[in-house]
């Protein structure tokens, strides 16, 4: 039962970071409307695939500090700070969000390639997962063996692919809706990582 939670939570934690109109969910956007939905699905696989990469090393990064006794007492302060940057992340992007018109220019021209080119380029995917995982770790709800990794990360990597589908088969809808929808989830992300923020910094006093 832990494992089929900790899939949902890779599934449920990978889809609300991808949710928020982005660059790579943006791009899936513009290759569906452009070239077709199949297309904007080779997209999503690439992207999908270095987002399992980036979650892997993200829970092996929590491993480590979780194994190393001497840096147990820090992993709850950098879980803390992590979420903190993800709040104010989220409540920046809202706010720039509403001036910001999405654009992508494309000189790969194999999407699937395209995709893992624009995945790496997120740099935030790391310490997302890594503050995450931490505090699912500390609250129980996750183990760190490496079958709770195999199951998280690739319940992480299936969420991505499964919001960047659905963007690829709304595309039309999307392009019309898109300051409404952005403007409501990095807010509302905002408030879940400055809560989650507060709740770790509780348990930690």
């Amino acid at each position: 039962m832990l494992l089929i939670f900790t899939f949902l939570w890779g599934f449920t934690l990978s889809s609300l970071g991808v949710i928020p109109p982005g660059m790579i969910n943006m791009t899936t956007v513009k290759i569906s409307s452009k070239k077709g939905k199949s297309e904007a699905v080779n997209f999503a696989i690439g992207a999908s695939i270095i987002v399992l990469i980036q979650a892997v090393i993200a829970l092996l990064i929590t491993k480590m500090l979780k194994e190393n006794k001497y840096l147990i007492v820090y992993i709850k302060e950098i879980a803390a700070f992590i979420f903190m940057l993800l709040s104010i992340y989220f409540f920046a992007k809202g706010f720039l969000d509403r001036k910001t018109k999405y654009t992508s220019k494309q000189h790969i021209k194999n999407n699937f390639l395209l995709g893992m080119a624009l995945s790496v380029l997120n740099m935030f995917a790391v310490p997302y997962y890594c503050g995450v995982s931490s505090a699912l770790n500390l609250a129980g709800y996750i183990n760190l063996d490496a079958l709770s990794i195999f199951i998280f990360v690739m319940g992480a990597s299936l969420g991505t692919f499964f919001i960047l589908y659905i963007y690829s088969y709304t595309a039309q809808k999307m392009i019309k809706r898109i300051h409404v929808l952005t403007n409501n989830i990095n807010f509302i992300l905002g408030v879940i990582t400055g809560a989650s923020s507060a709740y770790t910094v509780y348990i930690l006093f």
